[in-house]
């Protein structure tokens, strides 16, 4: 009991808040290696996206980033201030209180990943332990501090020091003064200041002291105090107890003298914590002098510890006054009663110190887990999004890759087929119309009809060139065709009307079912200028069911039967080559209308 009491008149603890600012810098890296291709894609083709999406990107790794560490800053002044809180709960004596907030101080800075800090919390809560009788609770809280720093670095001595000293206090209090001894022995290794050097040694005197080691407490205790001026509020502190080991190691030398001149610098400063060792000594050493003088000092020793409220001291003055009473029945109840309360106490503390760190755990325990499936929902997010962006480039590279071959090919061609059609246009047409110049020029006596045979034969040769295999038609050009076939056609004394003429349609009609439907609807329209008195023409496109239906009608009059010549007949052989159908006008009457309805099947023909 006595070894509690010179832990309260040593204990230099100190209660610091440590404010240190880190920094911390999120980097987001991007691996270009990876999207080199796709970047340099974008930039090229489309700089718009491109620079969209960079400072979009930008933007949002710098609201992050700034989002982040102000987050992180709010979090730790938050932390800090339970910490502070903690400290001003213990000079308040709260110690429950203090050991909560130092928790929840504990796993803040530990999902800060500040280990000083949460090293630092639970070397408090290890000493509170200690304060209140749970020893073998601060040993673990102790360890598990320990574990969090590193001996090398500089800054955290302090905290092991503390920690080794706490360790060696509970061994102690254990009565292993062999592991206590190797713990403030170990502390000497962690000193950084001449009042921690005095602490260890203070408190490696009394296990020497309990290993009945007189002379070797006495030295190491003189030691300690050559190093104190009188001045020191520790002075008399340590000499009463280098009073004490004297007398132990020499009975002849009474430490009477300098007892009471402790008692009454004590008195003078009001300091009760003084008084309660000073009173414990002189009843400790009139025990065996004279048992009055103990027994006045011993009720002393009571009546001071009931006034500061310390249960150890208390029962300590009750056994002695037990013992050297002559009633000491009244006293040996209230040493019962009072060693069971204290008891009760202790125990109490223990489990609700046990209670606070369960919670503490399963609550990190869970929030870790959280912390885990969160994160792995959010790699799992992340991934898919890498390959939905990744995917969605790849295929946009694709396409326009693909789209650009085709245009090429079809450029290329164009220009093949327009190359070879210009030569035979050149060559038939072009030399036809050099020939009859030629003929008008150098003959006077033109024949009329021979001129008007040879423009026939032209004719027909161009149309026979038109015959041939015609330009690959894209959709867009399709369109522009139709348009032109039917503006060619279209003259002041004659309308054309074309409905469902767009790229949309033409999209859905393979390339060869164009040509010749192109060639067909040339053919009718021909057709119509030559045979008929039209002036009215409607071409309609429509797809209904899978099937595209084109209606050609001219209002022109027929005043006989329909004549299948070779127009009709390269129109029905087209058809027929693009697995479709043509209705042709009755042959039987005079329809007063020329219709052709042409219905080509589009699922035989993908």
């Amino acid at each position: 009991m006595l070894i509690k009491v010179q832990r309260k008149f040593l204990h230099f603890q100190k209660c610091i808040v440590f404010l240190q600012v880190k920094k911390y810098i999120v980097l987001g890296r991007i691996n270009f290696s990876f999207f080199h291709i796709c970047l340099r894609f974008f930039f090229k083709n489309n700089p718009g996206i491109f620079c969209t999406f960079f400072l979009i990107t930008i933007s949002y790794c710098c609201v992050s980033c700034k989002s982040s560490n102000d987050d992180e800053k709010s979090s730790k002044k938050e932390i800090d201030s339970i910490y502070n809180k903690a400290v001003k709960h213990i000079a308040n004596q709260e110690d429950n209180k203090a050991f909560y907030e130092f928790n929840l101080a504990k796993d803040g800075y530990l999902k800060l990943k500040d280990s000083s800090l949460a090293a630092r919390s639970l070397t408090e809560m290890a000493i509170i332990q200690e304060y209140r009788g749970d020893n073998l609770g601060s040993i673990e809280t102790s360890i598990a501090a320990l574990k969090l720093v590193h001996e090398k670095n500089n800054k955290q001595k302090e905290i092991i020091f503390d920690n080794y000293i706490n360790l060696g206090t509970n061994s102690t209090s254990l009565e292993k003064y062999e592991d206590a001894e190797k713990a403030f022995k170990k502390s000497l290794n962690f000193v950084n200041e001449e009042i921690q050097l005095l602490r260890a040694n203070h408190n490696l005197a009394i296990i020497y002291f309990k290993e009945k080691k007189y002379k070797k407490a006495k030295d190491l205790q003189n030691s300690v105090l050559s190093k104190i001026s009188k001045k020191n509020e520790n002075y008399y502190k340590v000499l009463i107890n280098s009073a004490r080991y004297t007398w132990y190691e020499n009975p002849t030398i009474s430490p009477v003298p300098i007892l009471l001149e402790a008692e009454k610098h004590y008195l003078k400063i009001n300091d009760n914590w003084g008084l309660l060792a000073t009173y414990s000594y002189l009843s400790e050493f009139y025990a065996k002098v004279d048992v009055k003088i103990s027994l006045y000092y011993s009720k002393l020793l009571y009546k001071v510890s009931k006034k500061v409220d310390s249960p150890l001291d208390e029962l300590e003055a009750l056994e002695k006054i037990s013992e050297l009473d002559p009633e000491p029945k009244k006293y040996f109840v209230l040493y019962i009663k009072k060693s069971d309360s204290l008891t009760n106490a202790i125990n109490k503390s223990k489990n609700q110190f046990a209670i606070i760190r369960y919670e503490s755990e399963k609550n990190l325990s869970n929030n870790i887990k959280l912390e885990k499936d969160i994160g792995k929902k959010n790699y799992i997010l992340f991934g898919l999004f890498v390959l939905l962006i990744s995917s969605i480039a790849v295929s946009y590279i694709w396409v326009m890759t693909r789209k650009k071959q085709l245009i090429l090919l079809t450029d290329n061609k164009i220009k093949e087929e327009r190359l070879v059609t210009s030569k035979k246009v050149h060559d038939v047409v072009a030399n036809g119309l050099y020939q009859i110049m030629t003929t008008i020029e150098h003959n006077n006596s033109l024949d009329r009809e021979h001129l008007l045979d040879k423009l026939e034969d032209m004719y027909q040769k161009s149309r026979d060139i038109s015959y041939d295999e015609h330009l690959l038609l894209t959709p867009s050009l399709m369109k522009i065709q139709i348009s032109e076939l039917g503006s060619t056609f279209q003259n002041n004394n004659r309308q054309v009307f074309i409905v469902g003429n767009d790229e949309q349609l033409w999209e859905k009609i393979p390339d060869f079912l164009q040509e010749n439907l192109y060639q067909i609807l040339q053919e009718l329209f021909i057709n119509t200028k030559k045979h008929s008195f039209a002036t009215r023409i409607v071409l309609k496109f429509e797809i209904i069911a899978h099937q595209l239906i084109v209606t050609y009608k001219d209002n022109g009059m027929i005043n006989k039967k329909i004549h299948v010549g070779n127009g009709i007949s390269n129109i029905i052989e087209r058809i027929n080559t693009c697995n479709g159908k043509v209705l042709l006008p009755s042959e039987n009457g005079f329809p007063k209308e020329f219709e052709v309805k042409i219905e080509i099947s589009l699922n035989k023909n993908v």
